[in-house]
């Protein structure tokens, strides 16, 4: 009987512990402005290192439809939220045609795109060591400023 309620109190200690562990690490957030100069929604896609080999794709989207009034502004609020710590990055694109992709040509995308870059965008195409940064406190402020 002894054993029974020591396995028991050990149990529920055990819950305790682990959710406040989750509960910490799943309360981070990342959040800027993006910066653009055209019409069109915005696609924004917080990436990790795996997730960031496939085009299109980020363990969480935003999709901002840009309005009148925003397109004055020439900038926008994101905000990721409920994340753990770990290394992340962001990419993002401007649908001018409104086709819901990243229209590209011969040299390159045709709309405006931009990524969390660590230190200005590289001369080849990116990779995810440019565009990524630790998470490991309650926030990060990224702007992005978006070009063709």
């Amino acid at each position: 009987m002894n054993n029974i309620k020591l396995i028991i109190i050990i149990s529920l200690l055990s819950l305790n512990v682990n959710s406040k562990i989750f509960s910490q690490s799943d309360s981070l957030s990342i959040s800027g402005e993006i910066h653009f100069n055209c019409k069109g929604n915005i696609y924004v896609y917080l990436v990790d290192k795996e997730t960031f080999k496939v085009p299109f794709t980020g363990i969480k989207k935003l999709f901002i439809e840009i309005s009148d009034s925003l397109y004055k502004e020439k900038r926008v609020k994101y905000k990721f939220e409920g994340l753990g710590k770990g290394e992340y990055g962001i990419r993002c694109f401007q649908d001018n045609n409104g086709n819901g992709k990243l229209d590209k040509g011969l040299f390159g995308p045709k709309e405006p795109w931009g990524m969390s870059w660590k230190k200005g965008k590289p001369a080849k195409w990116p990779k995810f060591k440019h565009i990524s940064f630790d998470l490991d406190s309650s926030k990060v402020d990224l702007d992005i400023f978006m070009k063709k």
